[in-house]
């Protein structure tokens, strides 16, 4: 109940904001025109609830009606029994209203570290996800930099440096393009092993002020809608949607490294 009550108090609010800033282009940039000409966008993560970094860019790309894909590796049963029925309803929701499928690779672990750690060999990571991509033919990958996130054994810049490789070895062509996220110091910090580690600036901006005539809001407003819907299963982001001042100071942008 107070989650929602602080979400509609929030909507509330910026709705007033939509006058001032509704009409606002989103950036210039090869990532939002990949999005206004209807390019097809396959996001590629470690864990089932990385979205939540860079849901903008996937938000805006469904509401165009573009063929969006969230793959990701690590089973949703590997989470934290308690947490797990919260993140099923916020994924299951996402799905509905955004993606064109929601795919979980199912890398399970049985011990107590599985939520951190691979049981799978390199090789067969790499088929699975090389699979996915080759069956889909998204137009567009995104995943997390192999420069970012040094946490938990870089696990996040691990997928992001073996999708990047794998990309040079695709049987289809053209090739998609590969963007880097690289903005993930513009939101919430789990704590210091999360910090971005960029060692370049991003090649695009998605600004989120724009306003959709399918959503009836700007797409910030439905980014920090779903955060809230993941925000019961992911306690950080909900500390982070609790702080005063905290969306505020949110510049309403997401930025990207693109590779090839």
């Amino acid at each position: 109940m107070k989650k929602a009550t602080i979400l509609m108090a929030y909507l509330a609010i910026s709705a007033c904001f939509v006058g001032a800033v509704g009409s606002a282009k989103a950036d210039a940039g090869e990532l939002q025109n990949d999005i206004n000409t209807g390019k097809s966008i396959m996001w590629l993560m470690t864990h089932p609830d990385d979205e939540i970094f860079s849901p903008g860019v996937l938000i805006e790309a469904g509401a165009h009606g573009n063929n969006v894909w969230v793959v990701n590796l690590i089973s949703i049963y590997s989470i934290p029994p308690a947490a797990q029925h919260a993140r099923r309803q916020a994924i299951n929701w996402f799905r509905g209203k955004y993606l064109t499928q929601y795919i979980n690779l199912n890398m399970t672990r049985d011990d107590p570290e599985g939520w951190h750690h691979y049981s799978w060999s390199n090789a067969t990571i790499r088929a699975h996800i090389k699979g996915v991509i080759e069956s889909r033919k998204p137009d567009v990958i995104v995943t997390s930099s192999p420069m970012g996130f040094i946490d938990h054994g870089a696990e996040h810049a691990f997928i992001g440096s073996l999708v990047t490789s794998i990309w040079a070895n695709l049987s289809y062509s053209p090739k998609p393009k590969i963007y880097w996220i690289v903005n993930t110091g513009q939101v919430f910090i789990f704590s210091n092993d999360h910090l971005e580690n960029e060692s370049y600036p991003p090649t695009a901006a998605l600004n989120l002020n724009a306003h959709s005539s399918v959503l009836n809001r700007t797409y910030w407003q439905a980014k920090v809608e779903f955060w809230f819907h993941y925000a019961q299963s992911v306690p950080p982001l909900l500390i982070y949607l609790q702080t005063p001042g905290a969306l505020a100071s949110n510049d309403h942008k997401e930025y990207f490294f693109r590779y090839q």
